[in-house]
């Protein structure tokens, strides 16, 4: 940018008669600021170019290899990294608003123009839900009256488009985002909470969802061990650091707003961890702890966001998480098991005479079908415990775990009737056996 666009704005400068040096460092700022944006519009024309102009060390630390850029997927870490991009755009084009502010005349209209434009490119990456790979965003014909109509408006009208609180919504909007597309059961119980609770819960669960994808994404091993342990470094001194992925940035403001549990997630790490040294696990303590990371966690992790204390409703989250995750195992046992994980205790099977091979091959025995009541029992066990450790008078600051408990709940009755069909499609509640769960768990306030 200092050498291809940097000094076609100087010499516009120059042709208008100025010289000064801290107009051409301006200059220099929305020059960069207005290439990089062409540049992110067209991230898979220029791939397909064989030309890479996003950072090396950014598509690494995104975990963003170098052929997705020629692929259709807008995948959740080209996403990331593209809030990223935009973010940075932005303040760039802020540390050169200087120079419109001083232009006056030809110049200063034109200024206006173009810095319009650029801030336009940007939008139109963003309405296009990031998908610069497919396709180029160009600006719409609104786009440029809007450009035209800016040369009469003052400068700081455009200052609104780059100021802080318009990256911090594209943090907010992308964890929302994450949370939605896993079309998990968890953002429909977030749907009742108010905004800023909600917020933070987006961002604990994007976090949690972000990790997790990364052990069931394409990739070698040892990268995603690399990009785990960033993660988890990146939870050290969360609010004290400035951080470039929208879900870093986004906990880091629920960590201000509600509290730390950055030791919580930090655990959550370690269970996902352990899903890819595909172990197996001897008794039900050894599973137990994986639960309690991978799991639990996560609601000991929430309890700040609910407003709770960890001493009133730490058994709660716990018992919680164990059968949430227990219900998990048995709903994916024929996915996982062909993937080779096994996640019910080895004990378990020799006690009901089960091999492994019998469960990944998906030829149910009788031994096989009293091992799964079993473990369905055990899981129904923690849903009677989860209950009997409500704190009272928090039923509905905990809405959605309780939500969340009663709907898998009924999935592992599901299951259980339906004589654990878990070798073929996933079993899954219909919308409205989810609904009736939602007014069941609100008429129970």
């Amino acid at each position: 940018c200092r050498l291809s666009a940097n000094p076609i704005g100087r010499i516009v400068l120059m042709l208008h008669g100025v010289r000064d040096e801290e107009a051409f460092r301006a200059s220099d700022r929305i020059c960069t600021a207005l290439q990089i944006a062409n540049h992110l519009q067209d991230v898979g024309a220029d791939y397909r170019r064989g030309r890479i102009y996003l950072p090396q060390e950014e598509l690494r630390s995104f975990g963003v290899p170098e052929n997705a850029l020629g692929g259709q997927r807008i995948g959740s870490g080209f996403r990331a990294l593209m809030v990223f991009q935009i973010r940075r755009v932005r303040s760039i084009f802020a540390e050169g608003m200087s120079l419109l502010e001083n232009a006056d005349g030809r110049l200063g209209l034109e200024l206006r123009a173009i810095c319009r434009g650029g801030m336009a490119a940007l939008e139109t990456i963003e309405r296009a839900d990031f998908d610069v790979l497919t396709r180029s965003p160009r600006l719409s014909g609104v786009d440029k009256a809007s450009c035209f109509l800016s040369i009469f408006l003052p400068a700081s009208r455009l200052m609104k488009r780059i100021e802080k609180k318009s990256s911090e919504s594209a943090d907010r909007k992308y964890c929302s985002w994450l949370v939605r597309q896993s079309r998990s059961n968890f953002y429909l119980a977030f749907l009742v909470m108010p905004p800023k609770r909600r917020r933070g819960l987006n961002a604990v669960y994007g976090f949690c969802r972000m990790i997790d994808d990364i052990v069931d994404s394409p990739g070698e091993e040892k990268e995603k061990h690399r990009l785990l342990g960033a993660w988890k470094e990146s939870l050290e001194g969360l609010s004290g650091k400035a951080h470039i992925h929208p879900i870093m940035r986004e906990l880091a403001w629920a960590a201000s707003a509600f509290g730390d549990f950055s030791g919580h997630l930090r655990e959550v790490c370690e269970g996902v961890e352990m899903d890819l040294d595909r172990l197996r696990f001897h008794a039900f303590d050894d599973l137990r702890l994986y639960c309690e990371k991978v799991a639990s966690a996560v609601g000991l992790a929430s309890l700040p966001v609910f407003g709770i204390a960890l001493s009133q409703a730490e058994a709660f989250a716990r018992n919680t998480g164990l059968a949430l995750q227990l219900t998990n195992i048995l709903r994916d046992l024929g996915a996982d098991a062909k993937e080779g994980r096994m996640y019910l205790p080895l004990e378990d099977l020799d006690r009901f005479g089960v091999k492994e091979e019998e469960i990944r091959h998906g030829a149910p025995t009788g031994e096989m079908m009293a091992l799964l009541r079993f473990e369905a029992e055990r899981a129904r066990a923690f849903y009677r415990e989860a209950e009997r450790s409500l704190p009272d008078g928090k039923k509905w600051p905990l809405f959605p775990p309780r939500l969340m408990a009663m709907i898998y709940r009924r999935l592992l009755e599901k299951i259980e009737t339906d004589s654990f069909p878990v070798w073929g499609e996933r079993p899954r509640l219909s919308v409205w056996s989810k609904l009736r769960e939602v007014a069941r768990c609100l008429l129970g306030i």
